[in-house]
């Protein structure tokens, strides 16, 4: 049996370390000290690698397993699967689309796939979409642009 801590610890490794060494290639910083683009992105994937070496420790030392997919229902593994999709139908949306319509497909996707009534989909849906977007553009300064 795989440890779930260990593939989730050595996969967040993999992936903080990828983004550390893409971050490397922004500025560092100013001469006078103020951080550049770099900065934060680096130190956020190095404290996510620190973590998630001990996470990998953890996780040889106490040999938990936390779930086994042999014991789950058919519906269970219908909602992971379904998870799945959604997310990488999500991820092609916002490409070939705008972050709002790739949004509200993920969102009433899972929430067509956890079960949720019509009507609380529907609304979820709408809130959370806009919500983030209006968070991200005004609040953040991140723009997601509407095509």
């Amino acid at each position: 049996m795989v440890n779930g801590d260990v593939v989730l610890g050595v996969f967040t490794a993999i992936l903080s370390i990828f983004w550390i060494t893409q971050s490397l290639k922004f500025p560092g910083g100013t001469a006078d000290g103020v951080p550049g683009a770099g900065y934060f992105p680096i130190l956020v994937a190095s404290l996510l690698l620190v973590l998630s070496i001990i996470l990998i420790y953890q996780g040889f030392k106490n040999k938990n397993v936390y779930f086994d997919i042999k014991h789950w229902s058919n519906d269970t593994k219908k909602m992971l699967v379904m998870t799945i999709v959604v997310i990488a139908v999500f991820f092609a949306l916002w490409y070939f689309t705008t972050y709002i319509i790739a949004c509200l497909v993920l969102t009433f996707g899972l929430g067509y796939a956890y079960k949720l009534s019509i009507k609380n989909n529907i609304i979820l849906s709408i809130l959370f979409s806009f919500g983030t977007y209006y968070v991200f553009n005004n609040l953040l300064q991140v723009m997601l642009k509407l095509r």
